[in-house]
């Protein structure tokens, strides 16, 4: 399955733009400021000056964990449910994320479900560097919900090749015990 390019479809420039990256835990990169810089730089290719440009930032913070404990995304939710109590502040109408993993990596979860009826509800398009996704529209909604499938079964296939190899999760470049008395 081919996914469509969005990345040349207009996104409505009134109100403000969200910017939401992540650093897992374990991650070779310790900043989020690659992603950030990046998404910046789209939204402000597609109409957003920095002065409505938002930035959510989750260091060290598993895509798998409850948003309830994931401080930034938390956050942003707040902050678009917040915006019907506050008329004199322009609403957020578009979230870049540098890839749907950065969100989600298990479709089957109550929050992901949550998230997208946010969406949808406030109108907000969700932009990432190759795709843009209407919840309003069902069939942009389930492929959202299929991109983070299919990044659950990426990394559980992962973990399972460097299980196989004998290595526990996390420690890729080291030799099994064996290996390193030999």
């Amino acid at each position: 399955m081919t996914q469509p390019d969005h990345t040349k479809d207009t996104v409505s420039q009134s109100g403000r733009a969200a910017i939401y990256a992540r650093v897992a835990p374990g991650a070779r990169t310790q900043t989020t400021q690659p992603q950030t810089a990046t998404l910046i730089a789209l939204a402000n290719e597609q109409g957003f000056s920095n002065e409505h440009i938002i930035v959510f930032e989750g260091v060290y913070t598993s895509a798998k964990r409850p948003i309830a404990k994931r401080g930034a995304l938390s956050d942003l939710l707040t902050a678009i449910m917040q915006e019907d109590q506050t008329p004199d502040q322009e609403p957020i109408k578009a979230i870049y994320v540098s890839s749907e993993d950065r969100l989600f990596r298990d479709a089957n979860t109550v929050d992901l479900a949550y998230f997208i009826s946010v969406c949808a509800d406030h109108g907000i398009q969700l932009l990432t560097p190759t795709a843009t996704y209407d919840f309003t529209v069902p069939d942009q909604a389930a492929l959202f919900r299929f991109q983070c499938e299919q990044a659950a079964c990426y990394i559980a296939e992962q973990i399972g090749k460097l299980m196989q190899r004998g290595r526990p999760h996390g420690q890729a470049g080291q030799k099994p015990v064996e290996e390193q008395q030999s």
